[in-house]
């Protein structure tokens, strides 16, 4: 979930239902990720809609062979929740297409390994800041976590019947 710092009150609210949760059911890991998934998809949204994208594909080289070339709409597309298997939480990034970072990416394949630089800029390469991320968290964020909250309580409201 969003870090967002002016909304302490409702971030402990949600740890504090997460916690209730997480007793009441041995399951609870994977009911939080539902509702965390549910709850996230404003934010990704927002971040879809903010996200630049060219007009033309770009290439990336290796020593001077062009390894991957990426269409317009990779950056946009690549945004997902992410799950990590320790975590009751999910967490919302661009897909990094670690395995197999060659070939075309287009369509549903996707390889956001540039993301950061275009949110922060890269010094010395031309690219400038463009921040996309942090103001779509600021933008959707408080739905996020409001929407986290009414379905922890539903979801400990199911469990208590």
């Amino acid at each position: 979930m969003p870090k967002i710092n002016d909304n302490s009150g409702i971030n402990a609210e949600i740890n504090e239902l997460r916690d209730k949760l997480r007793r009441m059911s041995a399951n609870s890991k994977k009911r939080m990720q539902s509702i965390y998934k549910r709850s996230a998809q404003p934010l990704i949204q927002e971040i879809q809609v903010r996200a630049p994208e060219s007009d033309q594909p770009h290439s990336r080289s290796v020593g001077g062979e062009v390894v991957a070339t990426y269409y317009p709409g990779n950056l946009k597309r690549s945004f997902k929740i992410l799950i990590f298997n320790q975590s009751p939480a999910v967490f919302v990034g661009p897909n990094l297409n670690k395995s197999n970072p060659r070939g075309d990416f287009k369509g549903i394949r996707t390889d956001a390994y540039y993301a950061h630089w275009m949110e922060f800029g890269a010094p010395g390469s031309g690219i400038k800041p463009g921040p996309f991320v942090r103001p779509a968290v600021q933008s959707a964020g408080p739905a996020v976590l409001e929407k986290a909250v009414t379905l922890l309580k539903n979801e400990i409201e199911k469990s208590v019947k």
